[in-house]
């Protein structure tokens, strides 16, 4: 699985040990935390990943019926990014400056259909499309030097076997 998209994504797959059905794997989380050596683009961490309950990360749930709100892999998918942003070159008080190290700051969500068999759980941070960028974003060598930490809950830990992390087309880690 190489994604040839630019550097505007980041891919993590979690293959597992076998084909699973989706009543194996039930309700699950599989998340990154991703902390850079520096401030970039005024990003200093991502936050980032997938799990069950394909409405999860909607503002508007109160209005889908129930939509999404089934748990388990087999009833949906949801997927979040968070980043840790810093203003650099912005004056605040020193009580605001601080709240900003310890807020995350939502920056895309997505939502998709279950999986009756799993074999990878594939997550994805990505920002602007590959045709429009809005402003710069990281580059391939901002990941250089980063703290990567997989994040999955326990049950699926216990079927994981590999982890594989891409970008700009380029397998990263193993």
């Amino acid at each position: 699985m190489i994604v040839r998209d630019g550097t505007s994504s980041i891919y993590v797959k979690f293959t597992l040990t076998k084909d699973y059905s989706a009543t194996d794997i039930g309700h699950f989380r599989a998340f990154v935390d991703l902390h850079l050596k520096e401030v970039k683009h005024e990003i200093l961490a991502i936050w980032f990943g997938s799990t069950d309950k394909s409405a999860r990360f909607r503002d508007d749930t109160d209005k889908l019926d129930g939509y999404g709100s089934q748990s388990g892999i087999g009833a949906g998918i949801a997927g979040g990014q968070w980043e840790k942003q810093i203003r650099l070159n912005e004056t605040t008080p020193d009580e605001e400056a601080e709240n900003s190290l310890n807020s995350w700051v939502p920056v895309g969500w997505s939502n998709g259909c279950g999986q009756e068999t799993v074999r990878t759980i594939v997550i994805k941070y990505s920002h602007d499309s590959g045709l429009v960028r809005i402003r710069p974003r990281l580059a391939l060598r901002d990941l250089d030097g980063c703290f990567f930490l997989p994040v999955v809950n326990r049950s699926l830990a216990e079927k994981v076997q590999s982890i594989q992390v891409f970008a700009n087309g380029y397998e990263l880690a193993s």
